[in-house]
């Protein structure tokens, strides 16, 4: 399989991927938050994935419970597309309760597991802080729908900011420290989301100035 163009373009690249599935890496948006996910988060990144999909993205995300899982699902369940990187070898599935989204992306065409490390190799803290950058590296742009002051996602989202991509930041409620990375990330800048249609418009135009046929 041909190595992803705009993993190319990342700081520290990884030097190998596994892969499990097919894909490509034109029109990719990542979608990233908290483990410890609300029904209310829930269907805003199960919404947002839908919509995405529903307009030709692939959803990148990292195959964890909470958002991740929403992610995922919400790409599948319009028969979308949608990359799963892994912290761990590819052949083993982590979390366990995640298994069966693990074999729905493996035999939907268009969608892939991926990960930089050989099989056997299981999760460790410093493993999931480097499967970030990939997250990100993969995607045009990075949106994270809910998320603390010290969590994964906002790891994501400084990968990304490094990288030069766009993020998109859910607002969440004020006082909730829940949300506290998410609000700081939009008191940096950060694109504020009120609807799919904010991401989509912006997809859009940084869509074009990639010319990924070039990135091989």
């Amino acid at each position: 399989k041909k190595y992803p163009g705009l993993l190319k373009q990342i700081s520290h690249p990884p030097i190998v991927l596994y892969c499990k599935g097919e894909f490509s890496d034109t029109g990719t948006v990542a979608i990233v938050g908290t483990r410890k996910a609300d029904k209310r988060a829930c269907n805003i990144a199960r919404r947002i994935s839908n919509d995405m999909a529903l307009h030709g993205y692939t959803i990148v995300s990292g195959m964890a419970i909470g958002i991740d899982r929403e992610a995922h699902l919400g790409a599948l369940e319009m028969d979308g597309n949608t990359l799963g990187i892994l912290a761990n070898g590819i052949d083993i599935f982590y979390p366990k309760i995640n298994k069966p989204i693990y074999d729905r992306i493996v035999h939907s065409r268009g969608s892939a597991l991926l990960s930089e490390y050989p099989p056997g190799i299981f999760a460790g803290k410093w493993t999931f802080v480097r499967r970030n950058r990939i997250i990100s590296g993969l995607s045009l742009g990075t949106v994270v729908v809910k998320a603390a002051e010290k969590s994964g996602a906002l790891i994501t989202a400084n990968y990304a900011l490094e990288q030069n991509r766009e993020i998109f930041v859910c607002p969440g409620y004020s006082f909730d420290n829940a949300y506290s990375g998410c609000n700081n990330l939009i008191k940096s800048g950060a694109m504020l989301v009120s609807n799919s249609l904010d991401i989509l418009k912006e997809l859009n135009r940084i869509s074009k100035n990639f010319d990924l046929s070039k990135m091989d």
